[in-house]
């Protein structure tokens, strides 16, 4: 078989786990226990530098992060997928379900819109090693205000296993409890209660209040016509114009509110 051919059957493997996946459906995961444990020195670094755009309705931008080794093994073909998970509004800051309509979509691999989009990343990748991903993302015309949740997956290939990351959108608020809160309410993080290798992190789309922007617009508009008006008038009286060499009253003869001039300062 040769590496080209090797190379896409991994990617379609991996593409299967991804889907059948613990909360890799609209629902979020449970813990299964088939997943291999990393450190969790390790398995928290798979994403770094992970970043997502402020978009106004009708806007466009690209959620980015990289991609890293933090192992001390070479990587093989991996796949990472981020989804659109829940919505949090504004006002109102009560976090529910995506919006049927208007929610953000991500432009996955096949060139389509949608709420998730799946990335391959393409191996060896050396210990220390990264690469650097860019997935674009758009808000519709009719998304409502507020943040948009986005989970983070990732299957990752080392030395033949199969590791599962997946990030806390993944798993329900029970499931996360148990997993992370030990004898007393001490914290702590217990990969196999949760059923994968590692925990990523995750982030957000905000979407910003239509009653932002448009006074912002408004302000910056008005500038402009001041600014318009006070050139004009400038031209108009020139260096030379009589009412520019007017001068006014000494301050020492400014009239009062009462009539009477000033005799001294402060009065």
């Amino acid at each position: 078989m040769s590496s080209r051919r090797r190379r896409l059957a991994i990617v379609l493997v991996l593409t299967a786990l991804v889907i059948s996946a613990p909360g890799a459906g609209p629902g979020v995961g449970v813990a299964t226990g088939s997943a291999p444990a990393l450190p969790v020195g390790v398995g928290n670094h798979f994403i770094e530098q992970l970043e997502a755009p402020v978009l106004a309705s009708g806007g466009s931008g690209s959620i980015t992060f990289v991609f890293a080794d933090p192992m001390k093994i070479t990587l093989g073909d991996s796949v990472v997928t981020l989804s659109v998970y829940d919505f949090n509004a504004y006002p109102g800051n009560a976090t529910q379900g995506v919006p049927g309509q208007g929610g953000v979509q991500l432009l996955n691999g096949s060139g389509d819109w949608g709420p998730s989009a799946t990335v391959p990343i393409h191996g060896p990748i050396p210990p220390n090693g990264t690469q650097s991903i860019s997935i674009e993302v758009q808000a519709p015309g009719n998304s409502p205000a507020g943040t948009f949740g986005i989970r983070v997956q990732a299957q990752v290939v080392a030395n033949g296993t199969v590791y599962l990351l997946q990030s806390r959108g993944y798993f329900s608020a029970s499931v996360w409890a148990s997993a992370t809160t030990g004898p007393n309410g001490s914290s702590t993080l217990n990969l196999t209660r949760l059923g994968v290798s590692g925990v990523l992190p995750e982030t957000a789309v905000l979407v910003e209040p239509a009653s932002i922007a448009l006074p912002l617009y408004g302000i910056l508009g008005a500038s402009v016509a001041l600014a318009a008006v006070g050139a004009y008038f400038v031209w108009r009286r020139g260096p030379g114009s009589s009412s520019a060499s007017r001068g006014g009253p000494g301050a020492s003869n400014a009239e009062r509110a009462l009539g009477k001039r000033r005799t001294r300062e402060g009065d």
